[in-house]
């Protein structure tokens, strides 16, 4: 199967309808596609002077890589025709190529409704695709003249038309985009086994970002004030603005203001989190209830995704004061806005699952063989063991309170956050310690005969305790460290 992309972006190669093309060939295994870049083409404007129907049949006498393409187009069986959206139309360089297909047409009229022409050769073998960005929030209701003229030309085709595909450059943003590519190249596999199902096509008309997010964003992109010569703002400013207009107020929780201080410019802001919106403050401060002090070349860089956000404030490159849920809480307040499906449980859910039942099954043992009067050894062994199976977690990768605790700051994504291991290696390793001293206790009272009720509460009383300090701790020390506090 011969495979033909038509890159009509005068970007080329580098352009984000490239990279949605990119996205569709790899799903369909179309590693080997031919590509014509036309903007590396010298492809002229027709002239209209119809040599190529009468004098020179077939052949255009604007000599120029126009011929050699239309060799291309006409062995091709699948052409994907990629480009931007321009003017609501496709790119001038992209129009004079479509405008130079002209020899591949007999000059005789067909008769069918409103007119045409038929083709110097068979292409009734030929499949065409359409896969376009554009810069509004949305595709819908923009691709009406695109779908009017390759209709007109090519008849039924297939199409993925995507807004806010300005998005697709920003590294910032690199997460959500590689979400949708990821659909796009569900849609390449699945062209190719015979169409793409409604579902995928629902995904692929899915929004990248809220209409008001996005275009809160695409108005601070500009980096100018307003449409005033010489109202250029500040790289910072237009960076910071760009951070507010990604809050996602779906996840409102509390009336918010933190502000951000770039200790490497002198620089602060204050981005004001509330039921409606958000809103960014360069003067007139409040205080806030949160503060993020960073350089600014680290902070856009974690935004970029060069660093990983949370590895550097456990390592101190920048510290945070205040209301540290504003943290816990970020990739929910700044992110894509968009519904996630329900996941099928991870293996990591699983395992949480049996642990828990796990030590809830020992615990019910333990106070039943209690209160039956068991031999205190045996109990007291059971008691050693869970201090053993807890103790042992401390030096793992995955501490055993992590799989408790995950659950309340974001699921097993907390396991790649270097604070939050932390702390629950800490905890862990104070419950190993709990079941430790339950196990010494249960001997000792066995060596001095104390009765079974004493036993009883005094084996119940540190569980609790260390319950209460496990809430406390999980909050005050990531706090501490946020604030630079000792490692």
């Amino acid at each position: 199967m011969r495979v033909l992309v038509i890159n009509g972006s005068p970007k080329g190669e580098s352009s984000n309808s490239m990279k949605l093309t990119r996205a569709f060939l790899e799903g369909a295994g179309w590693a080997n596609a031919d590509i014509v870049t036309v903007v590396k083409s010298n492809i002229k404007p027709c002239i209209g002077c119809f040599a190529c129907w009468n004098k020179t049949p077939g052949k255009c006498v604007i000599n120029d890589d126009m011929m050699g393409i239309l060799e291309r187009i006409t062995a091709a069986d699948i052409i994907i025709w990629c480009f931007p959206l321009y003017y609501f139309s496709v790119p001038g360089g992209l129009k004079n190529l479509i405008d130079r297909q002209l020899p591949l047409s007999l000059p005789f009229m067909t008769g069918q409704e409103g007119g045409g022409h038929p083709a110097r050769c068979d292409h009734a073998r030929q499949r065409h695709i359409v896969l376009s960005t554009c810069g509004f929030y949305t595709a819908e209701g923009n691709y009406a003249a695109v779908d009017a003229m390759f209709g007109r030309c090519y008849g039924e085709f297939e199409r993925i038309y995507c807004g806010q595909g300005e998005l697709f450059g920003i590294t910032e943003l690199k997460k959500r985009v590689e979400e949708y590519l990821e659909t796009v190249r569900q849609a390449g596999a699945e062209y190719l086994r015979g169409g793409i199902p409604a579902a995928t096509r629902a995904a692929l008309n899915t929004t990248l970002y809220p209409k008001d997010v996005f275009e809160r964003m695409a108005d601070a992109s500009w980096g100018i004030e307003s449409p005033e010569p010489g109202a250029k703002t500040d790289e910072t400013l237009a960076f910071t603005r760009q951070m507010a207009a990604l809050y996602n107020k779906a996840n409102y929780d509390k009336d918010r203001v933190f502000e951000i201080r770039y200790t490497d410019i002198g620089k602060a802001y204050q981005i004001a989190l509330a039921k409606d919106g958000s809103s960014l403050r360069t003067d007139h401060f409040t205080a806030p209830g949160t503060v993020i002090e960073t350089p600014y070349t680290l902070w856009a860089a974690i935004a970029a995704g060069e660093i990983e956000g949370s590895a550097a404030l456990a390592e101190g490159k920048y510290r945070v004061t205040g209301d540290f849920t504003l943290m816990l809480k970020w990739d929910d307040l700044f992110g894509a806005g968009k519904a996630e499906a329900p996941a099928a449980p991870s293996s990591f859910a699983k395992r949480a699952k049996y642990i828990g039942g796990a030590n809830i099954a020992a615990a019910a043992m333990g106070a039943a063989f209690l209160i039956s009067g068991a031999n205190h050894w045996f109990i007291a062994g059971l008691e050693l063991m869970m201090a053993l199976f807890w103790g042992v977690t401390v030096f793992l990768k995955v501490p055993l309170t992590c799989y408790f605790s995950a659950a309340g700051y974001g699921g097993e994504k907390m396991l790649k956050n270097p604070i939050f291991t932390r702390t629950n290696r800490i905890l862990t390793a104070c419950w190993a310690g709990e079941y430790l001293l339950m196990a010494i206790g249960l001997i000792a009272c066995k060596s001095y005969a104390v009765p079974i009720w004493i036993v009883m509460i005094a084996s119940n009383i540190p569980a609790p305790l260390l319950g209460i300090f496990t809430a406390w701790f999980q909050k005050w020390y990531p706090a501490r460290m946020a604030k630079g506090g000792r490692k």
